[in-house]
């Protein structure tokens, strides 16, 4: 529902040369938010493709390649997802699969091809992703010691920079 209320916002605020635009934005927005639900709820899925997309979303694959062509395509949609979802499993403090592990659950043929995959998406390895998490978090939440021992109304401030980081 955000999705397309932010595409039908959108479509009325940016002048368009067809008639048509705004509508099939709306529609667009629809139909990559059901795209991505179904996708998300899948990822585990060795089938997941772009047969059982459009099977799933009920429109053909000329419509689905159409939709995902912005995105660099389904294939890529996917990988993109599946390292996600893996990059935030790594950065979990809670998860203790092995990375492998990991790859071989979200469809990646072996550790060799993730690897590559996830350097290529991230710039860094996965398991420098997994060695940061701890560090992450403490940045994250607390910020440098000197702006902790500041007074309660600097500390708004530093409430307000860890939104902007976010």
């Amino acid at each position: 529902i955000a999705d397309s209320t932010i595409a039908l916002m959108r479509s009325c605020f940016q002048p368009q040369a067809d008639a048509e635009g705004p509508a099939r934005s709306v529609l667009d927005a629809t139909q990559m938010g059901r795209a991505r639900r179904f996708i998300d709820a899948n990822l585990t899925n060795p089938d997941l493709g772009p047969e059982m997309l459009s099977a799933g979303l009920a429109m053909s694959r000329a419509s689905l390649y159409r939709l995902f062509r912005p995105v660099g395509g389904v294939a890529r949609f996917i990988q993109q997802r599946r390292l996600q979802r893996i990059h935030d499993l790594l950065c979990n403090p809670d998860e203790h699969r092995r990375i492998t592990e990991l790859a071989l659950t979200y469809c990646f043929s072996d550790g060799a091809a993730f690897s590559r995959a996830f350097r290529r998406e991230y710039g860094y390895t996965a398991s420098e992703a997994r060695a940061m998490r701890g560090v992450q978090k403490v940045e994250r939440l607390a910020g440098d010691r000197e702006r902790l021992a500041l007074s309660p109304p600097e500390r708004v401030m530093m409430w307000g920079n860890w939104m902007n980081k976010l």
